[in-house]
C-alpha cells in the first residue's frame, strides 16, 4: 500500500474534525448532539486510519473500506445539514468561522465525502490485488 494514498482523507477529516473541536461534549441535545457524535465518528475512523498510513498491513483492507464508507456517509450534505444557522450555543464547540465561510466549509465537507469514495475505491482495489 502507498501511504498517501491515505494521508488527502485523513487531513480533510482532521480539518474538519479540528474546526468544529467535536471532543468530550456532554449534555448535548438535538441538532449539535448529532453533529458532536457525527465528528467523534470522524475523529474515531482517523484514529483507525492513522496506524494504517504509517504501517499497512494485508489484513488491513477491510478496515479502510469501513473507514471511508462511514467518512463517506457523513460527510457532504449529512455533515452541512447538521450545522444550521442558529446552532452556535454552548454546549456546541463549532467556530461562528463555519458560517461566515460558510461555502468553504461546504467545499471541505463535499471534499471529505469525495476522499472517501477515492479511500473506498483505493481499498476495494487493493481487494482484488494478488
Amino acid at each position: 500500500m502507498n501511504k498517501t494514498t491515505y494521508r488527502g482523507p485523513a487531513a480533510c477529516a482532521v480539518l474538519l474534525a479540528g474546526a468544529m473541536a467535536a471532543a468530550g461534549h456532554s449534555g448535548a441535545t438535538g441538532i449539535v448532539g448529532e453533529r458532536m457524535m457525527g465528528m467523534m465518528m470522524l475523529s474515531e475512523q482517523i484514529k483507525l486510519l492513522a496506524p494504517i498510513a504509517e504501517r499497512p498491513k494485508s489484513g488491513d483492507v477491510q478496515k479502510l473500506i469501513t473507514a471511508a464508507e462511514m467518512i463517506s456517509m457523513h460527510a457532504g450534505s449529512a455533515m452541512t445539514d447538521l450545522f444550521p444557522e442558529g446552532s452556535l450555543d454552548a454546549p456546541s464547540e463549532a467556530r461562528a468561522e463555519i458560517w461566515q465561510n460558510w461555502e468553504e466549509f461546504v467545499a471541505y465537507a463535499d471534499r471529505l465525502g469525495e476522499l472517501g469514495e477515492e479511500l473506498e475505491e483505493s481499498a476495494k482495489a487493493l481487494a482484488v490485488e494478488p
